[in-house]
């Protein structure tokens, strides 16, 4: 069933959401109490799901689909005009298998972002340890690649594309950088994230590192690219 995911594809990204449960009402998107938004609750994701924003976006999507499969001369083309957009929403909410796609990707997607957020905050955390523990510092350095891996490996998965989805894992890290810090990106750019491990009684200096000099190649015993790409 294609409605979940062209619905949940058309959803507003946000933070924790304010929601009037007795009026069903969304009050404001990224309140920011949380990293995401409370989508198990059926009458939120019912909101988010039917609300205005995510109605635009899709009917931009349904005409789209529909001037492809127009030119591909497929009949199929006029379930997909803007009038039918209601209908793509009830789809996904329907009680059958619809609603249970459409919160296997919201889970999928809720998974990736807690996990990023659980590791920027250790990483943000080890930048305290690094003048005074050093040592300490190297763990949470670890651990943080160890759950950024996980957020962008281990959890991407869902019922539209399992464990072939992580294929895209490099992708999606890059392109959630993008979002993180949309300032940085520059058009025609690379990127990549690299792990180094120095020789034993090496005498570059860490803050040196931190200030962007490389060490040179004979101190290094390890070097390792986790993710390269090339920005279009």
């Amino acid at each position: 069933m294609v409605a979940p995911l062209l619905v949940w594809a058309a959803m507003p990204i946000s933070t924790s959401i304010s929601f009037d449960m007795q009026s069903g009402a969304i009050q404001r998107f990224n309140a920011d109490d949380d990293v995401f938004w409370d989508w198990p609750s059926v009458d939120l994701r019912r909101a988010v799901a039917q609300d205005s924003h995510t109605t635009q976006a899709l009917i931009g999507s349904l005409l789209g689909y529909q001037k492809r499969l127009q030119e591909a001369g497929d009949s199929d083309a006029q379930f997909f005009s803007a009038s039918s957009v209601s209908s793509w929403q009830a789809m996904s909410l329907s009680s059958g298998d619809g609603d249970l796609r459409l919160q296997s990707l919201l889970f999928t997607e809720s998974q990736m972002i807690s996990g990023a957020a659980h590791a920027l905050d250790d990483i943000n955390n080890m930048l305290g340890d690094l003048a005074n523990a050093p040592t300490r510092a190297i763990k949470r350095f670890a651990d943080f690649g160890a759950d950024f891996t996980q957020a962008f490996h281990d959890r991407l998965n869902s019922i539209y594309g399992s464990d072939s989805l992580r294929a895209l894992s490099s992708v999606l890290l890059v392109e959630v950088s993008r979002a993180i810090a949309p300032e940085l990106y520059i058009g025609g750019s690379s990127s990549l994230l690299s792990l180094l491990t120095f020789a034993n009684n090496h005498s570059f200096s860490l803050d040196s590192f931190l200030s962007g000099d490389m060490p040179p190649k004979d101190q290094v015993a390890l070097a390792q690219t986790l993710v390269g790409t090339t920005a279009t």
